[in-house]
């Protein structure tokens, strides 16, 4: 997929009437971006110095996927360190609808039970409910799978030295997570430190032209 990606962005564009040309193109995994989101300021100049020659892992949990890389010396490593599975936030989103409607016969739209999950609240004829029990019973099991996943590329972590946790969903679930690995951190706007990370890694680019 690198390859094929490769050769159909490569080429040249108008795009507004101005003309731009592609020559190279890097593919990389997403969750990449919460590293140099970490590693990098907003000049694209490294910021934190240790990181940079540290093993670190990053778990990616987003609204379909969650994404696992290890990165050692500021390098990603594929060989089974890395990979990703089909379950995110709108697998608890799906599960949370479906016992709320089973439990207080209240059907809930998609952005009511992201709420939901938040606040563990829901109005039920106007009353406010508790669904914490729901919430955590669900969120818990899921995060069961994603540590289970996380353990296939890299066992107990020990080896890691810093553990990113990034995502839409990270905050949800970084309570679960810690119980296998003690030491996982929460990043900063979770739900944007791959977007601003990769912004980052392009400043530092153009910086070191």
């Amino acid at each position: 997929w690198k390859d094929f990606l490769s050769k159909k962005l490569l080429g040249s564009y108008e795009v507004e009437g101005k003309h731009y040309t592609i020559q190279t193109v890097r593919v990389m995994p997403q969750p990449f971006g919460a590293f140099f989101n970490a590693a990098l300021g907003s000049d694209g100049k490294v910021s934190n110095v240790p990181i940079m020659s540290e093993v670190v892992g990053v778990i990616d949990i987003g609204t379909r996927t969650s994404d696992f890389i290890l990165v050692d010396g500021g390098m990603w490593k594929e060989d089974g360190a890395s990979g990703s599975i089909d379950r995110g936030v709108s697998n608890l989103v799906d599960a949370v609808t479906k016992r709320v409607s089973e439990k207080h016969n209240c059907e809930l739209s998609v952005l009511k039970a992201r709420d939901a999950i938040i606040s563990k609240e829901i109005k039920v004829f106007g009353v406010t409910t508790d669904i914490t029990n729901i919430v955590d019973c669900e969120a818990s099991q899921l995060a069961t799978f994603i540590v289970h996943r996380a353990k296939a590329y890299w066992k107990n972590g020990a080896n890691i030295e810093t553990l990113l946790l990034t995502g839409g969903g990270s905050h949800v679930f970084k309570k679960y997570l810690e119980k296998a690995y003690p030491h996982v951190i929460l990043t900063k706007n979770p739900s944007y430190s791959n977007a601003i990370g990769d912004w980052k890694w392009g400043v530092a680019k153009l910086y070191t032209k």
